[in-house]
């Protein structure tokens, strides 16, 4: 087991937190920092590098890249 957290970010149903948080993207008042992206085609590496605890910051699946 691992201890960290996966976790996905899906559209939320409460649309006022989500255009707060675009807007504070947008504005640059939060910066999230991105380890890697993947195509969906390597989710399983992604998983994999994720799961490493080699990642210093999110791991993304994109459909497109």
């Amino acid at each position: 087991f691992i201890k960290e957290s996966l976790k996905a970010f899906t559209q939320s149903e409460n649309k006022d937190d989500l255009s707060v948080l675009l807007e504070d993207l947008a504005r640059k008042r939060i910066n999230p920092v991105i380890d890697k992206k993947f195509p969906l085609e390597l989710s399983a590496q992604a998983v994999e590098h994720f799961a490493s605890g080699k990642a210093c910051g999110h791991v993304i699946i994109s459909p497109s890249l």
